[in-house]
């Protein structure tokens, strides 16, 4: 696995865990406007990666991001996080546990497997069918800089 940043002048927004059972990719959403929370995509990806680590270990993948994003969300209660540019990301997981794989994606991330040849890519087409007004003021804000 490599990850690396967009530019040199920025710290990476995403965030890769891989271990004999488990993979696991965030890719942070890039702030274009102002956000409310004072941390920034990079610390917010690194929290959840390992919130939703940790807690894989004892819940299904869907339970261990469903918990981890408001355990998130507690550790800087001084941020506005209703603010629509609050840091957020995507995020695609794999575990294999007994012969069983499971998998996890919200948001524009892609699970690709290849079962004996049989390669099954799955997506959440969700992303492309909401926040359509957000993203569009987002590119607004950011044409204006």
């Amino acid at each position: 696995m490599a990850i690396e940043p967009g530019s040199a002048e920025k710290d990476n927004e995403d965030w890769v865990h891989v271990s004999q059972d488990l993979v696991l990719v965030l890719d942070g959403a890039t702030a274009r406007t102002d956000t409310g929370c004072a941390h920034g995509v990079a610390w917010f990806v690194g929290q959840l990666g390992e919130a939703i680590v940790d807690r894989a270990r004892r819940l299904s993948l869907a339970a261990s991001v469903a918990a981890s994003i408001p355990y998130v969300a507690g550790l800087h209660p001084e941020c506005d996080l209703t603010h629509s540019g609050t840091p957020s990301a995507a995020v695609g997981a794999l575990r294999i546990n007994g012969g069983v794989v499971e998998h996890f994606v919200l948001g524009d991330v892609c699970v690709v497997l290849d079962v004996s040849g049989h390669v099954q890519v799955i997506t959440d087409g969700r992303v492309s069918l909401t926040a359509s007004a957000e993203r569009a003021d987002g590119k607004r804000r950011a044409s204006r800089r």
